[in-house]
């Protein structure tokens, strides 16, 4: 077995689609394909179910694709290990985040390390939560971001580096706007935009009012941007991470209102556990811990 066989597996195996993993492997849709049909030969089975418009893992695949990160992990440690004995930090990072981390957080770390660190190549990666774990487990990240307590996982570290506050905001001239204090029976009379079920943000929402009545939630959004930029536009109130509301409120599109919840959620980094990560994630978890803690 080849290890460029392997890494494209494991990219078709994230996706199940050639053009997308093509994209991410930056190969041609024919190449994609000859190097499964390569690996399938090398084994001596197939790996994937192509009998329908999308493809499907095998039970041979899904067996092989745990041990395919292994090894893929094993060889980036390995190259890594290599680098180290040179002194060297040179290779590439790739970093995956939520979209409003993507946004308001990260740039400034990843200026820092590019600065600290001008021979190592940086991507960045926007997604969900539950693509980023998917891109971490398959090799495609080395490290990704989100909000709330990543659960323990064996070959999986995680740690939280800094916390973030949440705010109620609402649309200029809220009737509620400049009053120092509110009870969440007052708020829950107010429209609420939401996030999507399973983000912090949403859970520190629903346990804000889970022995109050509930506010009328108008809709849910997988994006906090897009969420924002409804509530600017007189949609109702919503809870975002303070760092996403900062620009709008300093120019005069948010107003602040009163939370009596008073909550904060954790910003935790993730990525895969690793006798000696190469040197250039390594010296990117430490300007990480340095830069999103300050």
């Amino acid at each position: 077995m080849q290890l460029k066989h392997l890494r494209t597996f494991l990219a078709v195996a994230s996706t199940l689609n050639l053009t997308r993993a093509g994209e991410k492997l930056h190969l041609s849709q024919s190449s994609v394909t000859e190097q499964i049909q390569s690996l399938e030969s090398d084994i001596g089975t197939v790996l994937f179910d192509r009998s329908r418009r999308k493809w499907a893992l095998t039970p041979a695949g899904t067996r092989l694709l745990e041990y395919a990160g292994a090894i893929m992990a094993l060889s980036d440690e390995a190259r890594g290990a290599a680098l180290d004995e040179a002194r060297e930090v040179i290779g590439g990072v790739v970093v995956g985040g939520v979209e409003s981390l993507c946004t308001e957080r990260l740039p400034a770390l990843l200026l820092k390390y590019c600065t600290d660190f001008p021979d190592v190549r940086v991507t960045l990666r926007a997604g969900k939560t539950t693509d980023l774990y998917g891109g971490l487990k398959a090799g495609l990240l080395d490290v990704y971001f989100t909000f709330g307590i990543s659960p323990e996982e064996t070959g999986l570290r995680s740690e939280n580096v800094t916390t973030e506050r949440i705010v109620l905001v609402g649309p200029p001239n809220h009737r509620l706007s400049g009053q120092r204090s509110v009870t969440l029976d007052e708020l829950a009379r107010e429209d609420f935009l939401v996030t999507i079920t399973g983000c912090p943000v949403r859970a520190a929402f629903e346990k804000a009012f889970a022995k109050h009545k509930c506010p009328r939630i108008v809709a849910e959004f997988a994006s906090i941007a897009a969420m924002r930029n409804i509530v600017e536009q007189g949609g109702g109130c919503a809870l975002l991470p303070a760092s996403t509301a900062r620009e709008a409120l300093a120019a005069g599109k948010l107003v602040a209102l009163p939370w009596p919840a008073q909550q904060e959620m954790p910003v935790s980094m993730r990525w895969r556990q690793q006798r000696l990560p190469p040197p250039a994630l390594r010296h990117f978890l430490e300007v990480a811990r340095h830069s999103l803690a300050t």
